[in-house]
């Protein structure tokens, strides 16, 4: 039928597993749940999957505060490029405690796939048992953050994002003043920046979906926020949960919505499907609204 002919290959899978699935967390058993349930859905699929070579593109924050001088002079030794030598620097002053900031940090899009390749190349260069460390180093410390700073720099068709929900004041000072500087508009609780951060971080024309508080949509202190958002998003479709969507937790205080929209500054009016969500489920009914 038509939706067997629409599946994807084993290999198309094997493909999209490799090349089109990206995802970062601070917490590494998230990061480890992940994987597993993209392999075991995968598996429903393809019978095969774990006799493949699939090297999923989901990692851990990591920082670059255990990274030894000498390692990076090693490094440095071993390219010619002053404008790269300035970009493992950066790498190295951008990562110092980024755990505190995780995915919501900005990086720059620099050539980082050059450097990736120095250091693959050097385990045929090493001359003795200390260069051989820091080699070992570089691959075991260094390699991941610049697969870290490619995923953070780069731009998506697609984004989901379930992110914390916390105030400015319950933050600690260094993420605190790290969101001023930064988040100026959305900085007055996590969600709204990974919301800020998510759309920051999508092709035109490319959507997103995020779940989380409404106190962004009437708050005065978010003004400024709602206005750039609509400014630069599209809004496709606006799931109103109302409270207890969460349970006994926070959930059941705050309101919660969730919102799939398409980054665009192309239109001038147009429609939202609004979803009213009851603890029955989906009411049947969408409503239209012009904004």
């Amino acid at each position: 039928n038509d939706a067997e002919r629409q599946q994807p290959s084993p290999k198309e899978k094997e493909k999209i597993l490799n090349n089109n699935i990206f995802g970062l967390d601070i917490d590494n058993r998230a990061v480890q749940l992940s994987c597993l349930s993209l392999i075991l859905n995968a598996r429903k699929y393809d019978k095969k999957i774990f006799n493949k070579k699939v090297s999923l593109n989901i990692f851990p924050i990591i920082e670059s505060n255990s990274i030894s001088q000498n390692a990076i002079e090693y490094l440095k030794n071993n390219i010619m490029d002053e404008e790269l030598k300035e970009i493992i620097d950066y790498i190295i002053g951008l990562y110092k405690n980024s755990k505190e900031y995780g995915s919501i940090l900005k990086v720059k899009s620099f050539e980082y796939e050059k450097i990736k390749d120095v250091i693959n190349k050097l385990d045929t260069k090493t001359k003795n048992i200390f260069e051989y460390s820091y080699y070992e180093e570089l691959k075991g410390k260094f390699l991941p953050l610049i697969n870290q700073s490619i995923i953070l720099s780069s731009k998506y068709n697609f984004m989901v994002t379930n992110p914390p929900y916390r105030g400015i004041r319950e933050v600690d000072d260094l993420l605190a003043e790290y969101l001023k500087k930064e988040y100026p508009n959305s900085k007055y609780d996590l969600y709204s920046v990974f919301l800020q951060r998510e759309y920051e971080m999508l092709d035109e024309d490319g959507y997103g979906a995020i779940i989380m508080p409404n106190t962004w949509l009437t708050i005065g202190s978010y003004g400024n926020f709602r206005k750039d958002f609509l400014k630069n998003n599209k809004i496709e479709t606006f799931f109103d949960f109302g409270p207890g969507v969460f349970g006994t937790d926070v959930g059941s205080i705050v309101k919660f919505i969730s919102v799939i929209f398409k980054k665009t500054d192309k239109y001038e009016k147009y429609d939202v499907n609004y979803v009213n969500y009851k603890n029955s489920g989906f009411k049947n009914k969408i409503y239209k609204f012009d904004i």
